[in-house]
């Protein structure tokens, strides 16, 4: 047995600092001679393309956290015994959100080299034997060993993990597309490499901008040196270069000669997966799974099914940016997609199974309880999972072999998870947060779902109280930040003040309070803007006003805004007919409602003689923002005349005055017919008549006022007739006699005049008809 292990040390020593030694050749048949064999399976690690990978040369590992062990990844095409001497640790999959794209996603189908299938050798290339008869027997495993034969060496700990660090190995290749195959050494020697950090294709949105452009990233560990589409050369800045064009492909060249091709638009979709509701930066995949993506495709082509929200610009004006969403739950197996792309197959990735609780985060599912488990496609065969942490760890495993929650041993946090087939392709790939001593989270006694919805009362909002529930049924604590503007109360709970920046609830909650649990509680704000005022107070009660307030407000370009990070559309509209549609983009917290499209309705456009509600359905309720004033009935202050009494021939003056009469028919009967609101008028009715103002309008009784002016005959004072003189205000007053031009109007000389008694002025000069009708009348009498 010494010297078994002695024969064995001494090869994995001639291994590692002769790399061209060969095997020790014997007396093989034909039948034991073979080509370069197909590599077998690939680690997810494999993937390359964690923020934090080292250097090429160097050995590549996940750093531990402050309270786990490192960790030693899967290990392949290596000789048992060297295995066994010699683990290198996993390769890093640490994630920081905040350092821009990593490459721990790398879409295999389109990064990585079609070859991973077998790359025949040159002529040159040496064949390799194995004979079987010179190979050292395995030695007896120990617990120590055994700890080695797992896939991902999860139980190597202590001195071994130590030994591990000493045992470095550089990044192994693969063979391919890539250049030569790197994977055996000039002279043969078998050298199991895992395959080296790729460029992947990622999409973002431009800032303050409805346009999505296509970037390509790289780490350090790509040592990526020029980026050509077609023969066009592209900028690189910091490892990144945009994509101007969608069509062909990008011909991508590295620091040791090797090339790479990455295509771009062949005829299908462009697909890129994003965090819940579309927030952040995407990462290609090959097919859509379940959650938010971008599908970027030609402008010719025509969508199909319902589209959640209105496509948006590509960088490359040829295309359109697409916005696609698939639950999980759905059981159809063709993605709604376009007339013009007949290969829309779901494909089935990942799905955590376990009890999940509802919040607002986007650094993905939050499950609580036991530990989760994974619900798979039948073709993945490998998996990693890490900590979304600077320092975290990560670990790959085979899902026949482990289980999630094995691998897990009881951390909590916030994890990344991916999952790959047998080729190391991504299949999918998901973000998760997990504690196991919550239990349910309450808003105002009731369990927050996506379904919550909190409606305001006639009194508007009053403060909301937030619990966390733990599985014993205990309140948990979370942390507050000192700037928040939600407390807690001597209950435990939280409570959240009624005003919107206080809706946003984002807290701590776990060992060393490292989950991050967000909510966006469900109340509905809103406010009026426009160009004259700018935007006013948030409101949760109805807003006062009347039709001319709201038809100024209109014409100034204004807008009622509702404030929710829960609504995507609103039906609003006049007291219970909510029919126009208003949706929120994608980039904003509010609905915007333009005034102007109302003004025509006949709540506004014509008199309103009772009060209505501009409303809209919210939470299955209607809610009523604005309430328009009904218009005031018409009034008539006075109407009178002066005098009330007159003789024949004299006149008399009507006046009045209306108030709120707007668009109501004004008149006077008899004689006038219509008139101003507000006015006056002289009058000489013959005979004592009644005057009638009337106030006319849409849906109110019509309003009326009478005033009667009574006419008399002469009055005779000794058989004399009484003149009457119109003073310079307009009143009328007796006389000392009729005027000579009266006397001659009325067909008289001053002689007969004085013969029948009837008083003369003869200074007075005017002639009034009221008065030659008096001396005719008179006569006549």
């Amino acid at each position: 047995m010494r010297i078994t292990k002695i024969v064995a040390a001494v090869r994995s020593f001639v291994r590692r600092f002769f790399p061209f030694a060969r095997r020790p050749a014997s007396h093989a048949s034909p039948a034991d001679l073979v080509r370069i064999p197909e590599p077998s399976p690939k680690m997810p690690g494999d993937v390359g393309s964690d923020p934090e990978q080292r250097q090429a040369g160097e050995s590549l590992r996940d750093e531990p956290s402050d309270d786990q062990p490192e960790v030693t990844p899967l290990v392949e095409d290596v000789d048992p015994l060297e295995s066994k001497l010699t683990s290198p640790e996993p390769p890093s999959d640490q994630v920081d959100l905040e350092q821009g794209p990593s490459l721990s996603n790398c879409d295999a189908d389109v990064l990585a080299p079609s070859g991973l299938e077998e790359t025949e050798p040159d002529e040159t290339s040496p064949v390799i034997q194995l004979a079987d008869d010179h190979k050292e027997p395995n030695p007896p495993k120990t617990r120590e060993s055994l700890g080695n034969d797992k896939p991902d060496g999860s139980d190597l700990k202590g001195k071994r993990a130590g030994s591990d660090r000493r045992s470095k190995r550089g990044p192994r290749q693969i063979p391919g597309k890539r250049g030569p195959q790197s994977g055996y050494n000039g002279k043969g020697a078998e050298q199991a490499q895992s395959p080296p950090s790729r460029p992947e294709l990622v999409c973002r949105k431009l800032p303050s901008s409805a346009t999505w452009e296509i970037i390509l990233t790289a780490d350090d560990e790509c040592q990526l040196t020029a980026v050509h589409i077609g023969d066009q050369p592209l900028h690189i800045t910091d490892r990144q270069c945009r994509v101007p064009s969608l069509r062909g492909s990008l011909t991508l060249s590295f620091r040791d000669k090797q090339k790479q091709v990455v295509p771009l638009f062949e005829g299908g979709p462009l697909i890129f997966k994003l965090k819940k509701d579309w927030a952040g930066e995407g990462r290609k995949i090959a097919r859509v799974t379940s959650g938010h993506f971008i599908v970027i495709a030609p402008t010719t082509w025509e969508r199909s099914g319902h589209a959640p929200v209105e496509p948006d610009n590509c960088a490359d004006p040829d295309f359109r940016s697409h916005y696609f969403y698939r639950d999980a739950a759905e059981s159809d197996q063709h993605a709604e997609g376009f007339l013009e792309w007949s290969d829309s197959l779901i494909a089935t990735g990942l799905e955590l199974t376990g009890h999940h609780i509802y919040d607002n985060s986007d650094d993905g599912d939050l499950l609580v309880g036991n530990a989760p488990n994974l619900k798979l496609s039948p073709s993945a065969e490998w998996a990693r999972v890490g900590e979304e942490a600077q320092h975290g760890w990560g670990q790959n495993f085979l899902v026949n072999q482990q289980s999630l929650s094995e691998v897990l041993d009881g951390k909590e946090g916030r994890f990344f998870l991916r999952v790959y087939d047998s080729d190391v392709r991504m299949l999918d790939s998901v973000a998760f947060r997990y504690l196991h001593n919550l239990d349910q989270i309450l808003v105002n006694g009731a369990r927050y779902e996506a379904t919550t919805a909190l409606v305001p009362s006639s009194a508007g909002y009053s403060p909301a109280e937030v619990l966390f529930v733990g599985t014993d049924g205990s309140t948990l604590d979370p942390v507050l930040s000192s700037q928040a503007p939600q407390y807690k109360a001597p209950s435990g709970a939280i409570v959240v003040p009624p005003h919107p920046d206080a809706d946003h609830l984002s807290c701590n909650l776990g060992s060393n309070a490292q989950v991050t649990i967000v909510l966006d509680l469900p109340r509905l704000w809103w406010r009026l803007e426009d160009d004259h005022h700018g935007p006013g107070a948030w409101h949760d009660t109805p807003i006062l006003m009347t039709r001319q307030e709201f038809q100024q407000y209109a014409n100034a370009n204004g807008e009622l805004s509702l404030l929710s990070r829960r609504i995507d559309s609103v039906r609003t509209g006049f007291d219970d007919e909510l029919k126009q549609r208003y949706r929120r983009l994608v980039e904003d917290d509010h609905i915007a409602i333009p005034l102007i499209h109302f003004v025509d309705y006949v709540q506004i456009d014509q008199r309103l003689n009772r009060d209505a509600q501009f409303s809209v359905e919210w939470a299955g309720k209607t809610v009523p923002l604005i309430v328009i004033s009904a218009d005031p009935i018409p009034e008539i202050v006075s109407f009178a005349a002066k005098p009330t009494k007159i003789v024949v021939g004299q006149e008399a003056l009507l006046k009045w005055t209306t108030l709120n009469a707007g668009d109501a028919r004004v008149a006077v009967d008899p004689e006038l017919g219509v008139a101003a609101s507000n006015g006056a008028c002289s009058i000489c009715p013959t005979e004592t008549t009644t005057y009638t103002l009337s106030l006319i309008t849409s849906g109110v009784e019509e309003i009326s006022r009478s005033v009667t002016v009574i006419v008399e005959s002469p009055v005779e004072f000794g058989q004399r007739l009484v003149p009457g003189v119109l003073s310079s205000s307009g009143k009328w007053r007796t006389g000392k006699g009729f005027s000579c031009g009266e006397l001659r109007d009325a067909g008289l000389t001053t002689t007969m005049a004085v013969d029948r008694s009837i008083p003369i002025d003869r200074r007075r000069r005017t002639s009034h008809r009221a008065n030659v009708e008096v001396i005719r009348s008179g006569l006549n009498g």
